[in-house]
């Protein structure tokens, strides 16, 4: 269990970011923009992984999150979340995915259809 909190925040800055937090590790169904990230699959050995890196074929998969819609609303700060995903969390790649018709769209088909990994919950604690 992991509990997140703003303790500087006023309700409805942690309601904010509980929003955004539960929308960035759910599927990614309808968003504007979405980031990848290297996902090791399971049952591949290290051996394979090596032998695909070797070969020039993709030795991992990729697994896709949502940038979160306040966030993802305008480029500017799509791109701001991307650098500090980047900085915090390693390599991805920001995609627009808005609209029928953008290349590489394809690509989030397995995201839409994911699973989510996660179950969050909210809780107004009152002091």
């Amino acid at each position: 269990m992991l509990r997140c909190v703003l303790m500087d925040g006023d309700a409805s800055e942690n309601a904010l970011f509980a929003a955004a937090l539960d929308e960035a590790i759910s599927p990614a169904l309808g968003h504007r923009y979405v980031l990848s990230r290297p996902l090791w699959p399971a049952g591949r050995a290290r051996r394979t992984v090596a032998w695909r890196a070797l070969t020039l074929r993709a030795p991992l998969e990729e697994s896709w999150h949502p940038v979160p819609s306040d966030l993802g609303s305008h480029k500017d700060r799509a791109e701001a979340y991307h650098a500090a995903w980047t900085a915090h969390l390693g390599p991805g790649e920001l995609l627009f995915a808005g609209r029928e018709g953008v290349p590489g769209r394809d690509r989030l088909a397995g995201a839409a259809a994911a699973r989510g990994d996660y179950v969050t919950s909210r809780r107004v604690l009152w002091h």
